[in-house]
């Protein structure tokens, strides 16, 4: 029952993943509150990868290969969230406002 509960968990690792990059890949025309959402979505799925890891690293039935293949996820999962972090943060200093658009009243 373990082993089933840590594939299972596996699956949802890269189930997560894949969406995490297409919707990384696909946001690139997007605008910043898609953006900002789609970040936290990011980091929820990071949260969910790290849980799902530590599930594995403790339980009894740990193979090394699949710890590997955990970290591999988390890794790639830490890169999606950096580009995304760094597209929102690029989108937000394009989109200040300038000084026109305050009255000097």
């Amino acid at each position: 029952m373990q082993t089933t509960v840590i594939y299972f968990g596996l699956a949802i690792n890269w189930l997560l993943l894949i969406v995490s990059i297409l919707l990384a890949v696909f946001s690139k025309f997007k605008h910043t509150q898609f953006k900002q959402s789609l970040y936290r979505f990011l980091n929820v799925a990071l949260i969910v990868h790290i849980v799902i890891a530590v599930m594995l690293v403790f339980s009894s039935t740990a193979i090394s290969g699949l710890i590997t293949l955990s970290w591999l996820v988390i890794g790639l999962q830490l890169v999606c969230n950096v580009i995304c972090y760094k597209s929102v943060k690029r989108r937000q200093a394009r989109v200040k406002p300038s000084l026109d658009h305050f009255s000097m009243d």
